[in-house]
């Protein structure tokens, strides 16, 4: 349940920033630095290459809208 709250708001801090930049690609380095790493990696022990994958999602997502 813990990692779900995670990816969340990893996935919810990307959107946010995307839609205040206007640029989604803009954003993914900044908010996967930011939140990615510490949130995903660091306190879930994510596997760094899935919590990249996920992060990629929600930019792309905003870039095609």
């Amino acid at each position: 349940m813990l990692i779900l709250i995670g990816v969340f708001l990893i996935i919810v801090g990307i959107f946010l920033f995307s839609v205040l930049m206007g640029n989604g690609f803009a954003a993914l380095p900044i908010m996967t630095a930011a939140i990615g790493w510490p949130v995903g990696v660091q306190i879930f022990n994510g596997n760094p290459a899935a919590v990249y994958a996920i992060g990629m999602l929600p930019g792309v997502t905003v870039a095609l809208i």
